[in-house]
């Protein structure tokens, strides 16, 4: 497992389905920093704390973190305010669900399957913990 993240986070940071693109009257018109660190687009990949689509079989009706009782309230929108906050101006986000690189990371296709994200050209990445 350790092996196939290190080969995603080198491929997404290099480039330098379950995802939520930003609107684009959001996206900011200044250039975005915290620091010297460039922030205007930041990637979200995780598995099920992260994003989950409504599964009514277990009760779950929301489209956000799992681990939250509303959207406003789980790590991605939390961080990313206070993203906003420290920058200025809130950064572009995606969000998306990889439970199927945890699952098979051995045979994960990482050009095809991460296209839209690394099309996004993040210049940030997070990564949730599992």
């Amino acid at each position: 497992m350790k092996n196939g993240l290190f080969v995603l986070l080198l491929v997404l940071s290099g480039a330098m389905a379950g995802v939520l693109p930003v609107q684009a009257d959001e996206v900011p018109a200044i250039p975005v920093r915290i620091g010297k660190l460039p922030a205007a687009r930041v990637l979200y990949l995780g598995n099920s704390i992260t994003l989950h689509g409504p599964a009514p079989a277990i009760g779950w009706t929301g489209t956000w973190g799992m681990a939250a009782s509303a959207k406003e309230k789980d790590y991605v929108s939390l961080l990313t305010a206070d993203l906003a906050k420290a920058a200025g101006t809130r950064p572009e986000i995606q969000v998306r669900n990889i439970a199927d690189f945890e699952r098979g990371h051995v045979t994960f296709d990482i050009a095809k399957e991460f296209k839209a994200e690394l099309a996004f050209a993040p210049r940030y990445c997070h990564f949730s913990h599992w």
